[in-house]
């Protein structure tokens, strides 16, 4: 189990108690000063203390899934650096007219990028700073 959400230690003391299950728990720590949590620690056979970049990567579900006749999103919040991200979001929500709209255009390659996804380019400062600058241009191109 990869958590370290207390909210799961009652189903794990089911498990123990119940099954001959062996219950391994890797907790996602990034910081040498957070700790496992204890209540789920005393119900874990083994414990994994720490958790790579990109173990989180592939365990994530997509950042878009489509549910009947609409999106779900993955919250802003939850991307490596929101304090970029948003802002980016709202700027690109305001020019394009729509939320929806400006998640589709933040998450596919655009050509005056590079081939690059608007998206991706908000996770560091320096290629945030280039796309703000690209959409500050074309704002002012097309006048909105």
């Amino acid at each position: 189990m990869i958590t370290n959400d207390s909210d799961f230690a009652p189903a794990m003391q089911l498990i123990r108690q119940h099954t001959a299950k062996v219950i391994g728990l890797i907790a996602p720590i990034r910081s040498a000063s957070e700790n496992v949590n204890a209540q789920l620690g005393k119900h874990a056979h083994w414990i994994r203390r720490h958790i790579l970049d990109d173990e989180i990567a592939r365990s994530q579900l997509p950042s878009m899934v489509r549910r009947h006749n609409s999106i779900v999103h993955e919250p802003l919040s939850w991307y490596p650096r929101p304090d970029l991200l948003i802002p980016i979001f709202n700027e690109a929500r305001r020019v394009r007219g729509s939320a929806g709209a400006a998640y589709k255009w933040l998450n596919q390659p655009c050509a005056r990028l590079g081939n690059r996804v608007p998206i991706a380019m908000c996770e560091t400062d320096r290629t945030a700073g280039e796309l703000r600058t690209y959409m500050d241009l074309y704002a002012r191109e097309f006048g909105v």
